[in-house]
């Protein structure tokens, strides 16, 4: 029996599942009509009188006529059940995917989310649309064939119940086994498509370092281990059907029995033992039906407690505070801030306390793991601190919608995303209204001409991935769509890492230029630079040093070095790397 949390992921698909049981309900009842004159018809000739054959015959003919009709209505309103539900929870997951963020996602593998989103939100159709309509026809017409029964003889009516009850009460037993099996068989699936995902994604990777076998060993394993437990799953199928066949043809044997029986004692006439013969089996025909559609949306059972599963998980917008309008003014404020991954135990951030002022730069620096990424990621919202709380204007973050916070901030990521299309597609996607002169003008002040000539560029044809570009120009394109926005506040985390420093002195005196022109127009430009590489954050107005999740420096350049702490260790690591 569904749980309520069950039927409330199928919510979209109400409507077309209460018509589709309703129009079960009347094939049922035409089906025992059919039972009743296909009696009538026996009764009829077993006692040679024909006054009334041609009627039911073509009663019958009608009935033979009517059926195909009501079963095609069926099959379009399961087909509506599911198009409508499949919709609906595709969208209500990535939707909430969307919500949970990076670090929400940063335990789950790829390949799982997707298998989950694409092929297991297919397989709802058949729970949905077949299953959960004929649990409540199955119900209805077997409490119909009992009471028709016990008009016909009470002791075949209290048989034959207790025989329909326990109809689906021992493949029950089995459905119990079966419902572990069909969600470890999911598991399965969805790790093999993870296995195959990542093979795709790093199919450069795994030939550079000639590990083709290794990983292709891996998806064999995976794909065996799923067919093992397609196999362990159909056998336990198969036995549950035995069952449930044996007893929806048993039962029928079982009343007419016991009817030949009253029959001879005289309590019930061979009219009655016809329509007591085709009615017994109309009692246990729907368990029958209920159990092909069982097998057929089991897996949909599993999918949707796997739906139910990612829907439930915790997002930082679980935690939203009344909104407030965006702020005016665009300082940052750090707060005792701590955060914990997930997939972790230990703190990636613990207990940072700072304030960055409106127009500032800023560069975050510290070895990989210090918790510069988080402290960025954390600004964006891809997850709440586990304790303190960051505010920007002095308004939490909390109480911003996600749309007001994404007009405030725009993060350049060190593998940023350039979609399939021509390189004027892509720096429009964050300002449809600007003009070619002002895109040309940006490209050329960052250096993109050396992509193509800076007449042709814009339509240059970049594939998906940026593949066709380099990484550097990849980065150089996504800084220009950054600027684009027109944010207070801009992010680079690790964003000129694949520029050279020729590139890189472009890039950030474009910066400083579009910084310029915000002042003149009475606006600012917070940035906040994530970096390894120590050169490019010298001219910073102040330097933020962090170590194991720590703040443990802060300064500008100059006055870091003669402290001779972290950040002086660090540029000596750097300088010595530079002359070995």
């Amino acid at each position: 029996m569904p749980h309520y949390d069950i039927l409330r992921l199928g919510r979209a698909g109400w409507l077309p599942m209460v018509a589709s049981f309703f129009i079960g309900l009347a094939l049922s009842g035409i089906l025992l009509f059919q039972a009743w004159l296909i009696s009538r018809i026996f009764a009829t000739l077993y006692a040679w009188d024909f006054s009334h054959i041609t009627l039911l015959l073509g009663l019958f003919a009608v009935v033979l006529l009517v059926r195909p009709i009501v079963m095609l209505v069926q099959e379009l309103l399961v087909s509506r059940v599911g198009r409508s539900i499949k919709l609906d929870v595709r969208v209500r997951l990535l939707e909430h995917l969307n919500k949970m963020g990076p670090f929400g996602l940063s335990s789950k593998r790829t390949g799982e989310v997707e298998a989950l989103v694409t092929d297991g939100v297919e397989l709802l159709e058949d729970y949905y649309g077949r299953y959960i309509p004929q649990l409540g026809v199955t119900i209805v017409t077997v409490t119909v064939a009992i009471v028709l029964l016990f008009r016909l003889d009470p002791l075949v009516a209290f048989v034959g119940g207790c025989a329909a009850l326990l109809a689906p009460i021992l493949p029950n037993l089995w459905n119990k086994v079966l419902d572990r099996r069909g969600y470890q068989h999911w598991e399965q699936y969805s790790q093999m498509n993870a296995e195959v995902v990542d093979a795709m994604q790093g199919m450069t990777t795994l030939q550079l370092f000639n590990n083709v076998e290794q990983q292709r060993s891996k998806i064999i394993h995976a794909a065996r281990t799923l067919l093992s437990a397609t196999l362990s799953q159909m056998r336990i199928s198969l036995l549950g059907s035995a069952i449930s066949s044996w007893m929806v043809n048993g039962g029928p044997v079982i009343v007419l029995a016991l009817g030949i029986v009253q029959v001879w004692h005289g309590h019930v006439d061979i009219a009655q033992l016809f329509w007591c013969l085709f009615l017994s089996y109309e009692l246990f025909r729907p368990f029958q039906d209920l159990s092909s559609n069982w097998h057929a949306g089991f897996h949909g059972y599993a999918t949707a407690q796997q739906a139910l599963g990612l829907l439930k998980a915790r997002t930082p917008h679980d935690d939203d505070l009344p909104s407030q309008a965006p702020p005016t003014v665009f300082d940052i404020h750090f707060d005792q801030v701590s955060y914990c991954y997930p997939s972790t135990k230990s703190r990636a951030t613990d207990d940072i306390s700072l304030t960055i002022g409106s127009g500032e730069t800023v560069a975050l620096v510290g070895q990989s793991g210090c918790g510069k990424s988080t402290l960025l990621g954390l600004l964006l919202r891809f997850g709440d601190p586990s304790s303190g709380k960051i505010s920007i204007g002095g308004i939490d973050l909390r109480a911003l919608s996600r749309e007001d916070l994404s007009s405030l901030i725009t993060l350049v990521p060190q593998e940023p995303v350039i979609f399939d299309g021509s390189i004027a597609d892509n720096l429009r996607a964050c300002a449809p209204e600007a003009s070619d002169q002002q895109l040309r003008e940006l490209c050329l002040s960052l250096g993109l001409d050396d992509i193509a000539d800076i007449d042709e560029l814009l339509d240059i044809r970049v594939q998906e991935r940026g593949s066709g570009v380099s990484g550097g120009q990849r980065q150089r394109l996504a800084i220009a769509r950054a600027l684009l926005r027109n944010t207070p506040i801009l992010l680079l985390d690790e964003a000129t890492s694949a520029l050279d420093s020729g590139a890189e002195q472009l890039v950030l005196s474009t910066i400083e230029n579009h910084r310029k022109k915000l002042s003149s127009e009475g606006r600012t430009l917070t940035v906040i630079v994530s970096a390894h590489r120590l050169e490019t954050v010298r001219q910073v107005d102040r330097i933020v040093v962090l170590s194991k999740g720590s703040l443990v420096e802060i300064g500008d350049h100059e006055s870091l070095l003669l402290r001779n702490g972290t950040y002086a260790a660090l540029v000596a690591t750097a300088q010595e790397l530079i002359r070995s």
